[in-house]
């Protein structure tokens, strides 16, 4: 495969006699196995022998075979779906000999492999007929790959794009054949008013929206300047680099102002990066970082072996990927997974209707309201615990994994259910305090009116050091209370 690939860019007509399709790919393979650059690469291969033979020289040569540089030309041959194609051949003919059954060609409306299926009222398919058929255990979950970029935040965005822009400036006006006077940009004003922010240690909101404002009209006349200067100056003259620049800086300009006007920190599309304007922001939820930068990836494991289900620089929801997942895992193994292990985001309706249909354990608890924490409960997750430390010793690698995931899934479970509840008794405990302030507030209204007081203070909020007791109402403000609440209780 990896041979047909490489080939088929390759032109039978001109250009120099290409590398192997083995010598490229494998190349490639050393670079990305042992963290190297280009350079590094090659220097590696020209003074190990092991590395030369695995790909594919005959006998040690100590001068380099190639340029690091042809290695650039290795990456364009093979693209990141072509790997995929790759590597998803080798592993899924690993797999598919370890299972011993070989695939077979099944649309996704035919019933599993080993006979029909008969259906239940609801539609669903009994799982006895496909239970034991299935074979294999799959895990999937989506992650987001950091990039290597700094913490972006909106003035750091506006002043990187400010000082890109006076470049583009600098570049068109001394391309131009006149002696105008060079456009005040006033960018060390500019930097000036940067700095007095960006290393202020906790500068306030205001201050920063100050800033921000303060940044947009710098930027406003510098690409103001770059206007007029294209009217006198093609944009031919800048590199392709800058002129790339310049596209992204008006459209970073677009969108902060507009985030500015209306006092807004979220818009689509959202430019983060100059140098890389496809990165997104990925709201994560996670504890150490609620919001991560770079491409949203989703995994499947099966037997140690990963599979690149979707990629994308924008934020998706991985529920909905699961029914294609196991699809394509029968598509390469010809059967489906005996039971899948997600996360909870994956347990909707439809991916549950779906496994029960075609006789897949699917992990996770099941949809209603969790059981309420006992002493039983915590007693079943302590015996749970040590029944797995004592057959920790004889179990399999993979049991050992799946008893460690349901005792996690437990008392993850335990955790939320304590949260909860704690959360529901605070909101049940600020209802009952406010609806007993409210009463007590129209007893002493009441009070007041009819006894004409001037002023009811409250003795330990109110600021009150002294009052004699002839003036306290406190007794006769519960005895009221106490009455109005025994009249509410007989009318019910």
């Amino acid at each position: 495969m990896a041979e047909e690939i490489y080939t088929s860019q390759l032109s039978c007509d001109y250009g120099a006699p290409a590398h192997s399709a083995r010598m490229a790919f494998g190349s490639l393979l050393i670079k990305e196995r042992l963290r190297l650059s280009d350079e590094e690469t090659v220097a590696q291969i020209t003074e190990n022998p092991y590395l030369q033979y695995f790909i594919g020289l005959q006998e040690f040569q100590k001068d380099a075979f190639f340029d690091p540089s042809q290695m650039v030309y290795f990456r364009r041959r093979f693209p990141a779906e072509a790997v995929d194609r790759i590597n998803e051949a080798i592993a899924a003919a690993r797999i598919q000999k370890e299972m011993k059954g070989p695939p077979e060609n099944h649309s996704s409306n035919d019933p599993p492999p080993g006979g029909s299926c008969s259906h239940r009222k609801d539609g669903s398919t009994p799982s006895q007929e496909t239970k034991g058929k299935n074979q294999g255990k799959l895990i999937v979950d989506a992650t987001c790959t950091p990039a290597d970029i700094a913490y972006p935040t909106d003035l750091n965005l506006l002043n990187k794009a400010r000082e890109k822009a006076e470049k583009i400036i600098d570049t068109l006006h001394g391309a131009r054949t006149d002696r105008a006077p060079k456009p005040r940009t006033y960018r060390r004003n500019a930097r000036k008013d940067y700095l007095a922010v960006a290393r202020a240690k906790r500068p306030g909101h205001k201050k920063i929206r100050k800033a921000i404002g303060q940044q947009l009209r710098y930027l406003r006349r510098d690409l103001g300047h770059i206007d007029a200067l294209a009217g006198r100056v093609s944009l031919s003259v800048l590199f392709l680099r800058h002129y790339r620049n310049l596209l992204v800086i008006h459209e970073v300009y677009r969108q902060q102002r507009v985030m500015y006007k209306s006092k807004t920190h979220r818009i689509d599309d959202r430019i983060i990066s100059i140098s890389q304007p496809h990165l997104r922001p990925i709201k994560r939820g996670k504890v150490t970082a609620e919001t991560e930068f770079g491409a949203k990836v989703s995994i499947s494991l099966v037997r140690g072996y990963a599979f690149t289900e979707r990629i994308s620089w924008d934020n998706f929801n991985e529920g909905i990927d699961l029914i294609g997942i196991i699809d394509r895992y029968r598509k390469k193994f010809g059967t489906y997974p005996e039971s899948v292990h997600v996360d909870a985001i994956y347990l909707n309706r439809e991916n549950r209707r779906y496994c029960r249909k075609y006789g897949i354990r699917l992990s996770g608890q099941p949809l209603g309201r969790p059981r309420t924490k006992t002493p039983e409960n915590q007693e079943e997750l302590e015996a749970l615990q040590k029944r797995n430390q004592r057959e920790a010793l004889v179990m399999s690698p993979e049991m050992r994994e799946e008893k460690e995931r349901e005792f996690r899934i437990k008392v993850n479970d335990f955790r939320t259910l304590e949260q909860r509840f704690k959360r529901e008794m605070t909101e049940l405990n600020q209802r009952l305090v406010k609806r007993l302030r409210d009463d007590v507030l129209a007893l002493v209204e009441e009070i007041g009116k009819k006894e004409g007081y001037l002023l009811v203070l409250e003795r330990r909020e109110g600021g009150v050091v002294y009052a004699p007791t002839s003036i306290d109402i406190t007794d006769r403000l519960i005895q009221l209370y106490n009455a109005q609440y025994a009249r509410k209780i007989d009318q019910k």
